[in-house]
């Protein structure tokens, strides 16, 4: 099963879990002094971890800085700048008689009963009492204000520019001394109005491994928010969860096999904190990771843009990741590998998405990404992006790189759709074509090769307009794209359990000493086949086709088609059913027929025979490049083959109606 989600985060000192005074003051950063150690200390109900916190109540005749809370406590060995970071745990009652919060860097530091430029509340880590940086963490408008109630924040130390203050000259790299200060704009002097609970330090790192039954969100945020441990990374809110720091699901030593549904998950602001930190890592080959209807969101407070830590997802390994129905709203990178399959995927207002080789399809959709180009592929992976769409409202930026090629390629560009203002991603069918800035794709080529990049528009793909890099080619390199629209074909006039194949000419059908390479190929055409298929009669007309396991829904009818009904043992001899409505699973409504007529009496309400069910002029399209010569062959049990050969594909030679000949030598016994 799974295991217990943990943690790498550690107390600085045992006594940094605000369960003992020890290490604790009003005094320490006397900049800030209010001198108010009467009603300070700890405090047994205004809490969020464990058992205690500590509290004060602020100085009744002061604004600006005017009370704060200090922690004296040890430099934590193994700290790495712009890699750990300190969690807090901070709550202000009043957070309508602060200022609003500000993002603004190397403020006017506060002092008594001056505000200067600082935010609502803001959090010193430094070297001393009188050497610190002060971070800018709350505000009248910001994070669960102006609601109140305790919050957590996570502070990377290290970072040169942050929105706050300096205070005297702070040792770099030396963490020992923290205070918790709010800034006021009224003087709140009745009540415990400063609290501040466990102080932590670590990656903010939940590791996730184990087999079934699958782990899931709940699992982490039920251990995450245990009174005893309180972590600040995975939480659960009204609605779903919060998320910041690191979610490591699977190690390179244990796999995870993790399933949720139906889940909404907010990214929460960590705007003093480096770009990487939010990060959904998967580790372990062997992990099986599965989301369906995930629903993750960046969020910033109202009248803040989004901090930089929007949120990434990495698959280190190559676990088996599979993602339906997800959204992903203003994060950061994604970076897949080929055991990813992604269907109906939205990434709305993202970053950028690497597809190392991963299956997108399903109506999958990128909207509005930031970076220059929406995907990054390659060549021989575009092929497996198919019937997604690429959105863009912005005049620059590609939808697809290709990266750099070397050598010549072929693509597939399959059912994809391009939306652009002025139709910019919009291209033409055409050999050699033009570079069109900001195109919708993009290839970069490089070397002294001759190179030939053939793009195939197929399955009613929007056609690309295509944008060319050639600075990096030497000597005699070049580099010619062809762009080709893609013809639909159809085959017709079937009877359902037909075998289609569509083989590249020459074939062996068509030419003795050629090797059979298969485009398309239908092994059974709108048919099913079942020993509990049965007539189901009312009083003595046959109304409808039953069966108990057999699935009709297969076959895709509607209202008006005709199926053929016959037994195995002669496919000679079969009824004839108009369909009504749409069937079900188990269903096909017929229109009423006397049973009497009926040449397969065995068959009515009494199942047991082999039967099939089979459409009568079923249909098989398939999509080839126009000029594209092929073989087309329709084998049907009971029927002569029939053979479509050297056919050139094109607008005008795209139709082909076939008419099915009974085989009279045809012996159900032996075959």
């Amino acid at each position: 099963m799974a295991n217990t989600p943990t943690t790498d985060l550690q107390f600085l000192t045992p006594t940094s879990d605000a369960e003992s005074a020890t290490g604790w003051s009003d005094n320490l950063f006397g900049a800030y002094d209010n001198g108010n150690a009467a009603n300070f200390g700890l405090d047994d109900l205004l809490y969020i971890q464990n058992a205690n916190a500590i509290s004060q109540q602020l100085a009744t005749n002061r604004t600006g800085a005017s009370s704060l809370i200090n922690y004296a406590g040890t430099d934590p060995a193994g700290f790495v700048d712009g890699t750990s970071v300190f969690y807090f745990w901070w709550n202000f009652l009043y957070p309508g008689a602060t200022p609003e919060y500000n993002d603004n860097t190397a403020v006017t530091a506060p002092g008594q009963n001056n505000v200067g430029g600082a935010a609502g509340y803001a959090i010193g880590i430094g070297s001393s009492g009188t050497a610190a940086k002060f971070f800018h963490v709350g505000g009248a408008n910001f994070g669960r204000s102006p609601q109140g109630g305790w919050q957590n924040v996570a502070i990377d130390p290290s970072r040169a520019t942050f929105a706050g203050w300096t205070l005297g000259s702070p040792t770099a790299g030396v963490y020992n001394s923290f205070g918790f200060l709010p800034i006021v704009n009224t003087a709140p002097g009745r009540g415990q109005a400063n609290a501040v609970d466990a102080i932590r330090w670590g990656r903010g790192e939940i590791e996730f491994t184990g087999g079934a039954p699958a782990g899931t969100f709940s699992d982490m945020a039920t251990q995450n928010d245990l009174v005893a441990n309180r972590w600040g990374i995975f939480s659960a809110q009204k609605g779903g969860f919060a998320f910041k720091g690191k979610l490591t699901l699977g190690t390179s030593a244990t796999s995870l096999l993790f399933e949720d549904a139906d889940v909404t998950i907010i990214v929460d602001e960590t705007r003093q904190v480096y770009d990487a930190f939010n990060l959904i890592e998967v580790n372990n080959a062997s992990s099986d990771i599965t989301w369906n209807n995930i629903v993750i969101t960046k969020v910033a407070s109202t009248g803040l843009s989004l901090d930089g830590a929007r949120g990434n997802f990495t698959m280190v390994d190559n676990a088996t990741v599979a993602k339906t129905g997800c959204s992903f709203t203003d994060m950061g990178t994604f970076i897949y590998l080929s055991n990813a399959t992604l269907s109906d995927v939205t990434w709305r207002r993202c970053n950028q998405v690497t597809q190392g080789g991963a299956t997108i399809n399903d109506g999958s959709t990128f909207e509005n990404l930031t970076a220059s180009a929406y995907l990054i592929s390659t060549p021989s992976t575009i092929n497996s992006v198919t019937n997604s769409k690429f959105e863009t409202d912005a005049a620059t930026g590609n939808a697809v790189d290709l990266g750099t090629v070397t050598s010549s390629a072929t693509i597939t560009w399959d059912g994809n759709e391009l939306v652009s203002p002025s139709n910019r991603w919009t291209g033409v069918a055409a050999n050699g074509i033009s570079s069109t800035a900001n195109g919708a794709i993009k290839i970069t080529a490089t070397g002294g090769n001759a190179i030939v990049v053939d793009i195939s528009v197929v399955n009613g793909a929007t056609t690309p307009s295509v944008e060319t890099d050639v600075t990096g080619l030497t000597g005699g390199g070049s580099l010619t794209v062809n762009v080709i629209s893609a013809v639909t074909a159809t085959v017709s006039g079937l009877l359902g359990n037909t075998e289609v194949s569509v083989l590249q000419n020459p074939s062996p059908y068509s030419s003795a000493v050629a090797a059979p390479v298969t485009l398309f190929d239908e092994d059974v055409l709108s048919a099913v086949t079942g020993t509990d298929i049965q007539l189901v009669t009312t009083a003595t007309n046959i109304t409808s086709i039953g069966s108990s396991s057999t699935d009709f829904t297969t076959m895709d009818l509607v209202g008006g088609d005709r199926v053929r009904v016959t037994q195995r043992n002669d496919l000679r001899i079969f009824d004839t059913y108009t369909v009504v409505g749409t069937p079900t699973a188990s269903a096909i409504t017929v229109t009423a027929v006397a049973s009497s007529t009926s040449k397969l009496p065995d068959i009515i309400d009494s199942p047991g025979e082999t039967v099939t069910v089979e459409k009568i002029d079923a249909s098989y399209t398939f999509s080839v490049s126009s000029g594209e010569v092929v073989d087309i062959l329709a084998f049907r049990v009971g029927s002569l083959p029939i053979y479509q050969l050297n056919q050139i594909i094109s607008s005008t030679n795209n139709s082909f109606p076939l008419s099915q000949v009974v085989d009279r030598n045809f012996d159900a016994f032996e075959v």
